[in-house]
């Protein structure tokens, strides 16, 4: 028997059952709305879907534990959709840390050009992943 229960074992289910419903359906609502227009948008208008999302998918952290299920299942989400309609530009843009107007690579402004970045990929180039990250003093 482990003498350590983690913390989001205390929980309560429903209320992260609810996050990732709330999340997940409402991409799942957006993309059938959008990916049938999209679909028929011509390639020179770079018809995308583009959503934001963190890096809690593949590193998961014990305190935001509802919220990297969520990140995981939207990713999957994400993945799939892209294999459905190999002509929009299905991606998404990983925030890895906090949005702060102060911050000189997470503020809102700094994450609109990589969305921009993003979005004006030819086809040939479409990556499905661009991550955002602070910069390190040192580590430039």
């Amino acid at each position: 028997m482990f003498s350590f229960i983690p913390p989001y074992f205390d929980q309560v289910f429903e209320l992260n059952l609810h996050e990732i419903q709330t999340t997940n359906i409402a991409l799942y609502t957006t993309a059938n709305w959008a990916l049938p227009i999209l679909s028929k948008a011509p390639t020179s208008s770079n018809p995308s879907l583009l959503v934001t999302s963190s890096l809690l998918w593949k590193e998961p952290y014990p305190p935001f534990f509802a919220l990297s299920l969520v990140k995981a299942s939207q990713r999957n989400l994400v993945q799939t959709l892209a294999a459905t309609y190999p002509d929009i530009h299905l991606a998404l843009l990983n925030v890895g840390g906090i949005v702060n107007k102060e911050d000189k690579y997470l503020n809102p402004d700094a994450i609109a050009e990589h969305y921009w970045d993003l979005y004006a990929q030819k086809k040939e180039e479409w990556t499905f992943d661009l991550d955002v990250l602070p910069k390190l003093e040192g580590n430039y």
